[in-house]
């Protein structure tokens, strides 16, 4: 278990995760953002994947 803090920086802006990977997968919180997304509030799923094609997904649900 750790303390994760990322940041997705996307075409129109930017968007803040932070929260405690437990498992596979893990849910973190969207904390803020820039631009576009400066307002962004919701969940991002994160999914670590076996291999090196593909290590990582991240799937955002944002809040209207």
């Amino acid at each position: 278990m750790s303390h994760d803090e990322v940041t997705l920086a996307l075409r129109q802006g930017e968007i803040e995760l932070a929260g405690v990977s437990k498992g596979n997968p893990f849910t973190l919180a969207v904390t803020g953002g820039t631009g576009s997304y400066q307002n962004a509030r919701g969940q991002a799923t994160v999914k670590i994947a076996r291999g090196k094609s593909n290590p990582a997904s991240i799937t955002l649900n944002l809040l209207p």
